[in-house]
This record gives structure tokens, C-alpha cells and sequence, in this order.
């Protein structure tokens, strides 16, 4: 989900990686399925995506 939004933002990897505040190789790690995102992860992605958090879990 976290990489359609980011793709629906016009953002790539190295954007959002910037806005959030992590590297790129994060970034690409925070999109691998499976991924289990802290609190403070969703939160920030969120708000760097202008999203809910609840668009990123479900």
C-alpha cells in the first residue's frame, strides 16, 4: 500500500525517504510486503503522504 500511495503522490522513493526523514534503503525496506510498520512509522508516513494512517494497514 505504502508504495501505491507514494506512486498516487507522484513521490519516488528518495522523496518520500527525504520527507520523512530515513535513507533510501529504509524507504525500500518500509515497502517490502509483509512489512510491520511502528507507530511512529505510520505516523510520519502519514503525514507525509497527507493520508490516513489506516490507508497504510489496511
Amino acid at each position: 500500500m505504502l508504495a501505491a500511495w507514494r506512486n498516487y503522490r507522484g513521490l519516488s522513493q528518495t522523496d518520500l525517504a527525504e520527507r520523512v526523514g530515513i535513507s533510501l534503503s529504509d524507504q525500500v525496506a518500509l515497502e517490502q510486503p509483509g512489512y510491520q510498520f511502528t507507530h511512529q512509522q505510520l505516523a510520519l508516513l502519514a503525514d507525509a503522504l497527507n493520508i490516513q494512517r489506516e490507508h497504510l494497514t489496511g
